[in-house]
């Protein structure tokens, strides 16, 4: 189609060129004949052709006259139209703006050339769209007129920055004053501009991202100490595959330590870790750690308090880490609020600890959920014990694998709360037996011990005596004294189970371990029962430990043993003294003894 319409338009040229070269042939046979006839007729008709061509020629160029007023005329409504349409012009300067925020400058015609020839050929075929093609001189026309309009729009913004960043209509407006401000200042040799002007590139607000555009400027603001732009040149030589640059950790260093030394924050926080994480070397951390903490930077502070905390200097690690915490860092809340409440005084440590703990909490730290529980259930240390909280926090915990927030429902729903404290939660065997099932299904063996306990005396649950010794077993087995104590008990006196003193004494010796003074008791009366050669000897030390326990049953049958000799030699002195300290606790049997020895 194409072809066709260009050898239309070729036709007339060529029919020219036909007819010139036809003239000239005839011309040189009318010259060169010699009949006067023949040279006549060929002469005749070369002049014939000449004013064929001739007529031609005017044809053509008439025709190209009136395609170039055409053409003209189509151009200056065209200007007319850009310069008296409101839309149209809105749109020119819409888009000179977003020329500008993607290059340099707007006046360096390197960069925003292709930009405006594009625009204002896509302005000259919206506009002429019905008239076909846009004539080549008609878009440098237009190209002239858009490259003045956007030439006096970057004046405008030079020459009038605070009011531009003041009337701005949008963020993008904004952002092109900002940028030229900064370019003007920066060019004056004003090195926090520099810098300004670096991050730009660095980080293309506004133009490309052009990274060694960024360390140029970074360099020349540096090079005046500016601590910030030292800082920056840091990142440039450390961070991999370089910013502008090649990475050079040697470089790197040198800038971060003139940084830090010029006073600047992140370089003290990032010398003070550098030294601290990379080194292994606590001393040389700590006073550039000091120096950041003292201005507020949160991770040096949390760094700070954790090197307080290795050296087991708790008061100053719950300083520092409170002081992060205020700035709302869920991490150290959560760790201040656990450093009251372990290691807080007496009086207050738990107010501090709920205060953070609840900070923590309410920002989603779930770890501090169940310390908060674990506060609110036992009490003390400033803070009243408050059963109903403790379950509020720990229905909110997150139920892991190892079943302990299920078992500490479980014993609060078990147990109820005492009487004596303001907030109560009543007794409920079903919830507890409820959270102890899902507790003891994940093998915490406490829980076990806890459901045997519920399933023997059927509470909130049908009595299964085979399925609690079974659990009883299962949490004895695993170090839970409470059951290995309950093993004993029911294998000595036999009840709902065959009695088996050398079982019972196997579980009770395991359960005394733990200091248990009922347990040393009973073991006791099952090395008695047994009375194997030598049982008499342990039966005497068991009793020894219950009395050293402050048992008054174990100071009584201390006393009988030193006065019948049972595993020891008879001493009627020894067994009164025995006798007396469990008197004055009030044991009647002892008060028996004391007047039998006396008649």
């Amino acid at each position: 189609m194409k072809k066709e319409k260009n050898l239309k338009q070729a036709a007339p040229v060529i029919v020219m060129a036909i007819l010139g070269v036809a003239i000239l042939i005839f011309s040189l046979i009318a010259g060169l004949s010699e009949e006067r006839n023949i040279a006549i007729a060929f002469a005749v008709v070369s002049a014939v052709l000449g004013a064929t061509q001739l007529a031609i020629g005017a044809v053509i160029g008439f025709k190209a006259l009136l395609q170039e007023r055409k053409h003209r005329q189509i151009l200056m409504e065209t200007l007319e139209t850009v310069k008296n349409n409101v839309s149209i012009k809105n749109m020119i300067e819409s888009e000179i703006k977003r020329i500008a925020l993607s290059s340099t400058r707007i006046g360096n015609k390197k960069n925003t050339a292709p930009f405006i020839k594009e625009l204002t050929s896509k302005i000259l075929e919206f506009i002429l769209r019905e008239n076909g093609a846009v004539p080549e001189y008609a878009i440098k026309e237009a190209y002239k007129y858009v490259k003045n309009r956007a030439t006096t729009i970057e004046e405008e913004f030079k020459n009038n920055i605070e009011k531009v960043l003041s009337e701005a209509q949008n963020a993008e407006e904004k952002q092109l004053a900002i940028f030229f401000n900064t370019v003007t200042k920066a060019e004056n040799a004003n090195a926090e501009s520099q810098y300004l002007l670096g991050k730009i590139y660095q980080q293309g607000e506004g133009v490309d991202k052009n990274y060694t555009k960024a360390f140029e400027w970074y360099t020349k603001s540096a090079e005046q100490e500016y601590a910030e732009a030292e800082y920056a040149l840091f990142c440039c030589y450390s961070q991999e595959n370089g910013i502008g640059v090649e990475l050079d950790p040697v470089i790197a260093g040198n800038w971060l330590l003139k940084s830090a030394n010029n006073g600047y924050i992140e370089a003290e926080c990032t010398l003070g870790q550098y030294f601290f994480l990379e080194q292994q070397n606590a001393e040389e951390a700590f006073p550039w750690l000091k120096k950041a903490s003292e201005k507020g930077h949160l991770k040096a502070q949390n760094t700070l308090a954790g090197i307080y905390y290795m050296n087991n200097n708790y008061q100053d690690a719950a300083n520092w880490f409170s002081r992060a915490a205020e700035q709302g860092d869920v991490d150290a809340q959560g760790n201040a609020g656990l450093i009251f409440k372990i290691y807080g005084d007496e009086r207050s440590g738990y107010i501090e600890a709920v205060k953070w703990l609840s900070m923590a909490a309410e920002q989603g730290k779930k770890d501090a959920y169940a310390h908060l529980a674990e506060i609110y259930y036992n009490g003390g240390r400033g803070v009243e014990k408050n059963p109903v909280e403790a379950i509020k926090w720990l229905e909110k915990a997150d139920k892991d694998e190892s079943g302990k927030i299920e078992y500490n429902l479980g014993r609060i729903y078990f147990s109820g709360s005492s009487s004596t404290i303001t907030v109560e939660v009543p007794e409920n065997h079903v919830s507890a037996v409820e959270w102890l099932m899902k507790s003891a299904d994940k093998e915490h063996s406490d829980a076990q011990f806890l459901l045997g306990v519920c399933l023997y005396y059927g509470k909130g649950v049908a009595k299964n005596i085979d399925r609690a010794i079974e659990l009883f077993i299962k949490a004895a087995s695993r170090g839970v004294h409470d059951a290995q104590f309950n093993l004993g008990k029911l294998y000595f006196y036999g009840v709902e189970i065959e009695k088996n003193v050398f079982e019972a004494i196997k579980w009770l010796e395991k359960s005394s371990k733990n200091k248990h003074s009922d347990s040393l008791l009973l073991l006791a009366k099952c090395y008695r029962e047994a009375n194997r050669k030598g049982d008499d000897v342990l039966m005497f030390e068991a009793l020894n430990k219950a009395a050293d326990l402050g048992s008054t049953d174990g100071l009584t049958e201390l006393g009988l043993c030193y006065e019948c000799g049972n595993g020891v030699d008879v001493c009627i002195d020894t067994a009164k003294k025995y006798y007396e300290m469990a008197a004055t606790q009030g044991c009647l049997m002892a008060k028996d003894a004391l007047k039998r020895l006396e008649i």
